[in-house]
């Protein structure tokens, strides 16, 4: 068991280190991406001028290719080729294949490869997958590093590279990324049977399960799943969950800003925390939460509570694509119902992550403490050995002497 929460652990620190340098940027475009969709919502005509259509596409770049931006920094990361990491992560988003959205919306894919007939691999690209993008290219830096022992200098420059880019971009497309994809329809046919539980404990399990699953690239067919709710019932009451669920990461990404002492790391963590308040989760949720560990946790209990709350009080929205405060516009005919939804989540994250963050700085100063001791107590021993070796040095150049005599 603890082998396993170390590995988590580990992989947590490492997506923020793999964040780190893009996290003020993508905050950024999150908060003005926010902005401008309260502003379409309030003024629909906007949406077809052509300063909204520029801006726009400058904001969702970012978003859009962020596995090719995850892909380089985990090179940085693992230390491997960022170049073949950037081109790696462009092959799964290339505009030849289907994009992973339109499929859940009903759009034919067709086959990109099949394993003797036995598993079809559906010509999609994998918009939104994390996590697999960088054991994509966990993977690519050992080969390439294994690579670099086996092949002659003389044949690395040209065979390295190519062998590295083709062997790991089959994998990724024939075998990771598919497998990720796979968990697509089960989290959808969960989601609707989790949803028809008694007493509201499906809105508690999709609660909880929500953002593991965003953040492991299986939550592209619920957006098909909301279009369906509005088909047949005329409301939508999926987005309140989701909604809850980002304002939950961001008010606990907002408590680290209040632990840490850091100024520069403060001026990260709160812009990130509003772009999740706008709806935008990825910089609070890679850049810090999975980061600290502990904020991460306290948004899923965050959300799974604001979640049956959102369905005990009926809160529905009449469309989709909108969430978190931003929400507010599309639940027109319950909004005190919706705030007060939301707020409950994010109040309950914020509180949690605030409490945690204060008992880890308080376990830290102890901790220190024994670490400092244990080096001061190395450092003795070193010395004293240092000290032992050269008297012992001394000693047997004495005695060459006196023998030479």
């Amino acid at each position: 068991m603890s082998s396993i929460k170390t590995w988590f652990t580990n992989l947590f620190k490492i997506v923020g280190e793999i964040f780190a340098p893009i996290i003020p940027v993508i905050a950024t475009m999150g908060i003005i991406k926010g902005l401008m969709d309260i502003y379409v919502l309030i003024n629909p005509a906007y949406y077809y001028s052509k300063a909204f259509v520029l801006l726009y596409l400058f904001i969702n770049t970012a978003y859009t290719f962020l596995p090719v931006l995850a892909a380089i920094g985990a090179s940085f990361v693992f230390k491997g080729n960022k170049y073949i990491a950037a081109i790696i992560g462009l092959i799964m988003l290339n505009p030849d294949l289907v994009n992973i959205f339109d499929v859940a919306n009903g759009a034919e894919p067709g086959v990109l490869w099949t394993w003797y007939g036995y598993w079809s691999i559906p010509n999609i690209s994998y918009h939104g997958h994390i996590i697999p993008v960088i054991i994509i290219i966990w993977i690519m830096c050992r080969l390439e590093q294994w690579l670099n022992k086996v092949i002659y200098k003389t044949l690395q420059a040209f065979l390295v590279p190519v062998f590295t880019m083709f062997i790991t971009a089959f994998l990724a497309m024939t075998v990771i990324c598919p497998l990720f994809a796979m968990l697509g329809n089960p989290v959808y046919e969960g989601a609707k049977l989790a949803l028809d539980l008694p007493y509201y404990l499906g809105n508690a399990v999709v609660g909880i399960l929500y953002v593991p699953c965003n953040i492991f690239g299986a939550d592209f067919m619920l957006s098909s799943y909301e279009a369906s709710l509005i088909k047949d019932i005329g409301l939508n009451t999926f987005m309140p969950i989701i909604s809850c669920c980002a304002m939950a990461q961001g008010a606990a990404c907002l408590a680290v800003a209040f632990n840490t002492k850091d100024k520069s790391e403060r001026s990260i963590i709160i812009p990130s925390s509003l772009s999740a308040f706008f709806g935008v989760t990825e910089p609070a949720l890679y850049g810090v939460n999975l980061k600290y560990g502990k904020p991460f946790f306290a948004g899923i209990v965050g959300g799974a509570v604001g979640s049956v709350v959102a369905g005990v009080l009926n809160v529905a929205a009449s469309s989709h694509g909108i969430y978190a405060l931003s929400g507010c516009l599309i639940t027109l005919d319950n909004e005190l119902n919706y705030v007060i939804s939301i707020l409950i989540a994010a109040i309950i994250a914020f509180v949690i992550s605030l409490l945690a963050g204060k008992s880890s700085s308080k376990a830290t100063p102890k901790k220190s403490a024994k670490v400092k001791a244990t080096k001061e107590k190395t450092a003795k021993k070193k010395t004293a050995k240092k000290k032992e070796t050269q008297v012992e040095a001394e000693a047997e150049v004495v005695l060459a002497t006196e023998e030479s005599k």
